[in-house]
């Protein structure tokens, strides 16, 4: 049986000209790693700023965990998990932390 053979597309991109695409690759990082990275604080506060000011957090409506549990109709249960990750870890001209 012969071996097949590829046919050439008819387009040939001009890769010289082509700047090079980052796949934004995120390292997430682990709580006790946070404090190795400068500007790790400023980060979450910035994050956390700006959930609270486009209405997606609101201090307001927070109630504690006993107010919740003796609670008898139902309600809508959500929790803040911080996240923090240097974005854009493949590129090191890129990197930043994002909460």
């Amino acid at each position: 049986m012969a071996a097949k053979t590829l046919k050439k597309s008819a387009y040939e991109p001009n890769l010289q000209d082509k700047k090079p695409d980052y796949a934004g690759i995120h390292l997430l990082l682990d709580r006790k790693h946070w404090h190795n990275h400068p500007g790790w604080k400023e980060a979450i506060d910035k994050e956390l700023s700006g959930i609270v000011q486009n209405g997606t957090w609101n201090y307001d409506e927070v109630i504690s965990r006993d107010e919740l549990l003796r609670r008898k109709e139902p309600t809508h249960v959500g929790r803040l998990m911080t996240i923090l990750s240097v974005k854009h870890w493949e590129n090191k001209e890129l990197r930043r932390l994002k909460s």
